[in-house]
């Protein structure tokens, strides 16, 4: 986030330099388009997550042997959660699993093969052992 903001702040003051040093109308860039010039957005991978469990729950999403936390989910609620580009493995494989807050069982999917843009969806069931993944 620091390395875009600086680069943000390097195009705009290039840009006003640019031109104050001219003698014709200045060109007018918004913020948005000079870090989209500098940086096109990164699409990710979206998670949709069904809770039907009475506990809130932990999403954990290991890559290459690594596993990152990452989100808490209340119990019975649904949410989305963006998984960031380097949360993916090098080959585009995920694992996704999930602890009950406050108690021992688990829940651990297959590999799932996955590319940016590609939407997921876990739903968490009552007993662990019966929820679900998909992919699309």
């Amino acid at each position: 986030m620091h390395a875009l903001r600086s680069s943000c702040l390097a195009v705009l003051s290039a840009i006003t330099v640019i031109s104050c040093s001219r003698s014709h109308p200045p060109v007018v860039v918004s913020a948005v388009e000079a870090v989209e010039a500098i940086e096109p957005p990164v699409q990710s991978l979206v998670l949709e997550v069904e809770n039907h469990n009475w506990s809130d729950i932990v999403v954990f999403v290991t890559h290459d042997g690594v596993s990152s936390r990452l989100s808490q989910v209340t119990a019975n609620k649904n949410m989305k959660v963006p998984i960031p580009p380097h949360l993916v493995g090098s080959q585009g494989i995920v694992r996704l699993s999930v602890r009950r807050i406050g108690g021992d069982d688990m829940f651990a999917s297959e590999p799932l093969s996955v590319r940016t843009g590609s939407k997921v969806r876990l739903s968490v069931e009552s007993r662990l052992s019966g929820s679900s993944v998909a992919v699309w």
